[in-house]
């Protein structure tokens, strides 16, 4: 009876290391994954514009603006979550920007959205290219 209870608290206590380090791990990916499709996304933004001479009108979120879909990567939809749970919103003139992509209520906190704009841009969510824009939406600044 011993040795089962040894057993059951040495498998509570490596759980208890190994559950918080998968979550941060999960965490850190999920953070990488939106990155790249922010930046992946934005390129295909700024390939239309050059193209087109203009960037596409503003659409509702999670709509694919018009015009879109053959420049976005392959398997990219507007309507689906992005990597860190939140709405994707093309903005042509709205928030103080002339064109940039944004992500609507993710599920990560100022402090977490910061680690990812330390990253991506300066780390300061009021200045450069990845910004606040409202209390639940990042915007990622194509053209201010």
């Amino acid at each position: 009876m011993l040795e089962i209870m040894l057993v059951v608290v040495i498998i509570g206590v490596m759980a208890s290391i190994a559950i918080p380090t998968f979550k941060k791990l999960r965490e850190t990916s999920q953070n990488k994954r939106f990155m790249n499709d922010l930046r992946l996304v934005s390129n295909a933004f700024q390939i239309y514009a050059l193209e087109n001479g203009e960037h596409p009108a503003d659409v509702s979120r999670g709509q694919t603006p018009a015009g879109m879909a053959n420049y976005l990567p392959k398997g990219f939809n507007f309507s689906d979550k992005c990597a860190i749970d939140g709405t994707w919103d093309w903005e042509n003139g709205a928030f103080g920007v002339t064109a940039g992509l944004s992500v609507k209520t993710p599920n990560r906190d100022d402090a977490q959205m910061k680690e990812i704009d330390a990253d991506i841009d300066d780390g300061n969510l009021s200045t450069g290219q990845f910004i606040k824009t409202e209390s639940d939406r990042y915007t990622w600044v194509i053209e201010e």
